[in-house]
């Protein structure tokens, strides 16, 4: 447990990469998780708020044989009691203490305290000039504002003149007690308000007018690999006026987290038809992922069930080390 230094190349009896980072891992940071209980958001969209601990989380880690965490905030984010700007300079700040304290084991994924504007800006110079963020967490939506709306623009042009690594995360869409019948968000709202969220991300430009931004998408791509024809026959022949928007070609330039939720046999399969090996992450949404899920889905995709070399590696690590060089220096 505490500090783990990154291999190279191979483990010599299994033939694997010799480390691995997930890019879909959450922290509570106890003064978070207080301030929900405290606010009565005892079950954000429907599930229990986990509780975490650095200890814990690293004893997680080192159990699934992943070296490096980037943490973030899940839903509900800075939606706390009315101070998403103070919520989310803690947690920035918060994720920025884990990594002092736990060397090479945790990334910090700043939040931002959306959909304010100048405070969000504020934020964003605070977390990467003075926290040293490897990059951001973002709902993909925070009162209805989602993200490839307009009035976000300042705040993309700042991220895609930082060249920032942005994590989208899902929440509640409006009107979720309505339609879920009972049952908890994430089981199939967190999906559809993913895929919700970037295809506007797609339809508005905002991946064409920002093109520095590396976005993540969760949960193996969400829903988007069963939508992607159908949104690209809309945009040419529905929507009025026809752009000129290269659908596919937008999806095959985000980078897609697989290993969280359910993967296999689908999910997984389906991501690699939006884009290339070099685009997909590791990920278990711990702490909030069932532990034996995610042991499960890490012991099939460290055997080479859903990648062969050299996908296998970029899986791992290699592609998560060119979107967060400060990991691994």
């Amino acid at each position: 447990m505490g500090t783990m230094q990154p291999g190279a190349g191979r483990t010599e009896a299994t033939g694997t990469p010799s480390w691995f980072t997930d890019v879909h891992a959450h922290f509570v940071p106890q003064a978070y998780r207080q301030a929900l209980l405290e606010q009565g958001i005892n079950f954000p969209d429907g599930s229990p708020i986990p509780e975490w601990s650095a200890a814990g989380h690293v004893e997680a880690l080192d159990e699934l044989g992943i070296t490096t965490a980037m943490l973030s905030a899940s839903s509900p984010g800075v939606e706390v009691d009315g101070r998403p700007e103070y919520w989310a300079r803690l947690l920035s700040e918060s994720g920025a203490d884990e990594r002092t304290e736990h060397p090479g084991r945790f990334g910090p994924l700043a939040a931002l305290p959306l959909p304010e504007i100048d405070a969000s800006l504020r934020e964003i110079a605070h977390a990467l000039d003075d926290l040293n963020a490897d990059g951001f967490a973002l709902l993909t939506h925070v009162q209805g504002v989602y993200l490839g709306d307009a009035r976000l623009d300042p705040v993309m042009e700042e991220l895609n003149r930082r060249e920032a690594v942005v994590f989208v995360h899902p929440t509640s869409p409006a009107g979720c007690a309505h339609v879920d019948m009972g049952r908890p968000a994430p089981l199939v709202e967190y999906l559809f308000d993913t895929t919700r969220a970037v295809i506007n991300l797609v339809l508005t430009a905002t991946l064409s007018r920002y093109p520095a931004i590396r976005w993540i998408v969760p949960h193996n791509g969400a829903v988007l690999a069963d939508v992607a024809d159908r949104v690209h026959l809309f945009q040419q022949y529905v929507l009025h006026p026809p752009s000129e928007l290269d659908v596919q070609q937008a999806l095959k330039g985000l980078f897609y987290e697989v290993g969280s939720s359910a993967p296999f046999p689908r999910a997984a399969a389906a991501v690699r038809t939006l884009t290339t090996d070099d685009h997909i992450l590791l990920g278990t949404d711990l702490p909030y992922a069932p532990p034996a899920a995610v042991r499960a889905n890490i012991q099939r995709i460290r055997g080479g069930e859903y990648l062969e070399e050299p996908g296998l590696t970029q899986l791992c690590h290699g592609t998560a080390d060119i979107l967060f060089p400060r990991l691994h220096p």
